[in-house]
């Protein structure tokens, strides 16, 4: 597509769904929003602790700019990058076809809905980035991974008070503002267990941690506060 024609897609893509987050520079144009990932820490720390080649399951792809990243590093064969809303399916679907990504498939997946992900098919690697706090039962998604993965890269934030107990784990409950909110949870609530539970939870669903790199006060993308947040590389048990 030329840039007319890339220009007249965001466009016509922010009139029925919203204003572009996130950035694409495409051959020196910048088209959509400011956020453009270049200075996301959780990138950088999957390139170091993580695995990124192969076939690549990316869960959340929000708008398609860490897609983007994915897709371009060495080594990596195929990207399928999944999201709950058909908006941010689209969205990411139509900067996936002008970069002319070829090894990129996008696919709308709820990660509450186990029988959906497990159909999703076999990867090298989960790349999971600012999703598993939005779950409001965050064990289900992770047991469900280990069908798709051995390996998982996540990196969530993490509650520091232990107001109420979720199926075993302590923490905090969490408002979520639904499917119209492309950056909010599916479902109304989310847990956000804390960090010695989240450890625990990933023992108990078949996860052991190999790496584990905690930011206890991190400026978020889409936040104006610091949140804690932790990055974690991670391999199934067995």
């Amino acid at each position: 597509m030329d840039h007319q024609s890339i220009a007249s897609v965001f466009k016509s893509l922010a009139d029925r769904h919203g204003a572009w987050f996130t950035q694409h520079v495409i051959d020196g144009v910048a088209y959509g929003g400011q956020e453009n990932y270049l200075q996301d820490d959780r990138f950088f720390d999957f390139l170091e602790l993580g695995r990124p080649y192969g076939d690549i399951l990316e869960i959340g792809c929000y708008e398609g700019g860490l897609t983007a990243r994915l897709a371009g590093l060495a080594g990596v064969r195929s990207v399928v990058a999944i999201d709950g809303r058909d908006y941010n399916v689209e969205k990411t679907s139509a900067a996936v076809a002008a970069r002319r990504l070829s090894n990129v498939t996008v696919r709308l997946c709820d990660i509450n809905d186990a029988v959906a992900v497990r159909s999703l098919g076999s990867f090298n690697q989960i790349y999971c980035t600012g999703v598993l706090y939005h779950l409001k039962d965050p064990w289900n998604f992770l047991v469900s991974a280990r069908h798709l993965s051995r390996h998982i890269y996540i990196s969530t934030h993490y509650s520091v008070a232990a107001r109420v107990v979720h199926n075993g784990y302590r923490g905090h409950f969490f408002r979520e503002s639904g499917y119209k909110d492309p950056l909010s949870g599916l479902q109304d609530v989310s847990f956000w267990p804390i960090l010695g539970d989240l450890v625990r939870m990933l023992d108990d669903t078949g996860w052991t941690i190999q790496t584990l790199r905690n930011y206890p006060s991190h400026r978020a993308l889409a936040h104006t506060t610091p949140l804690p947040l932790v990055n974690m590389q991670c391999v199934a048990k067995g």
